[in-house]
């Protein structure tokens, strides 16, 4: 009988002799690797992770035949689903926590401004210590504000440009600038570590 349609994603292709220059995928490198003479040619099924080395490479009604067999033996299954955006939803539930935080200390930062002390602390403290007290904690508020939305900016930039990364690679090249093994990686963490402590403290 006759076999159904084969969808795009999973139609063949067909490679000259692999080379250097022409290795569709650093996967099947190894294939060859230890091989004197390479397969003369590749059946390369895209989305499958199907590399088929066809030597010799059939002609005429037998590849048809080969072909058709291969496409049968292969279940037509869609490509996989993307990944979950991890970062961008880390992100996300970032922003959306300092939002709700503001929000929060807006609603304090109101009820520090309220001139008249509460009956309930009337007899406990004076006037003139109740208003020391609401100017340092509106000054304490407003700082607040300020470092909080530094802090939200940082991490996002250093999330989102992957900066961790890069100053983990850095401080492997720092190790073996001073003579040590960067392969270590208790000396490595060390290293990471001093650097992330001293980028806190600027």
């Amino acid at each position: 009988g006759r076999f159904p349609p084969v969808p795009a994603w999973l139609q063949p292709r067909y490679l000259p002799s692999p080379t250097p220059s022409n290795w569709p995928e650093q996967s099947i490198r190894p294939l060859f690797s230890t091989s004197r003479r390479p397969p003369p040619h590749l059946l390369l099924f895209p989305h499958c992770s199907i590399v088929l080395a066809l030597d010799p490479l059939p002609a005429g009604p037998s590849l048809a035949r080969h072909t058709s067999r291969l496409r049968a033996s292969i279940s037509e299954t869609p490509p996989a689903p993307m990944a979950l955006p991890y970062l961008e939803a880390v992100l996300c539930f970032m922003t959306l926590n300092y939002i709700f935080e503001t929000y929060l200390n807006i609603r304090q930062h109101r009820a520090l401004k309220l001139p008249t002390l509460p009956k309930s602390l009337a007899k406990v403290i004076s006037h003139e210590k109740f208003e020391q007290a609401r100017a340092y904690s509106l000054d304490k508020s407003n700082f607040n504000f300020v470092r909080e939305a530094i802090t939200i900016v940082c991490d996002i930039v250093i999330l989102y440009y992957k900066v961790l990364p890069w100053f983990w690679t850095k401080s492997g090249v720092l190790v073996t600038n001073v003579g040590l093994n960067a392969e270590n990686e208790i000396i490595h963490t060390l290293a990471f570590l001093a650097g992330v402590m001293v980028w806190s403290q600027v």
